[in-house]
């Protein structure tokens, strides 16, 4: 019984601290920075586009990367990404803020979805399947 006792005692602390020490990471969002996707998305939906615009008029091929099942397009600025979760345990999905892009592309599965947004504005891209949504935030701020 004691011995019982004394294994208990000590696989206890590992576990509470364990317990502990992973709910933060469970709550957060994967990659650099720690919450890309805005809770409440608030601002114009940006102005969809067919392929041909936005591929139309360009010399270079447009700025394409990979991340978390979904490809991204963009023409000009930058995107910082995370994994966006539909509640605590829900499925993630890429969710992607681009700062300053003239357009946008993302490709998830076989859907495809292309986005005009005008330079100068910072825009979020959340890449559910199924559904992509798009919304321009406001001016773009160094």
């Amino acid at each position: 019984m004691s011995r019982i006792r004394r294994l208990g005692g000590a696989v206890a602390p590992f576990l509470f601290f364990g317990l502990f020490a992973t709910l933060p990471t469970l709550t957060a969002v994967s990659g650099m920075n720690p919450d890309p996707r805005p809770r409440a998305v608030e601002g114009e939906p940006c102005r969809t586009i067919s392929k041909a615009e936005f591929l139309r008029g360009w010399r270079e091929p447009a700025r394409s990367f990979r991340y978390h099942g979904a490809r991204f397009e963009r023409r000009r600025g930058d995107a910082d990404c995370g994994v966006g979760h539909d509640g605590l345990f829900g499925r993630g999905y890429p969710a992607c803020t681009f700062s300053a892009p003239v357009a946008l592309g993302v490709v998830i599965g076989r859907q495809e979805a292309y986005f005009a947004v005008g330079p100068g504005y910072t825009a979020v891209i959340e890449a559910r399947p199924g559904h992509v949504r798009c919304v321009v935030l406001g001016a773009h701020r160094l």
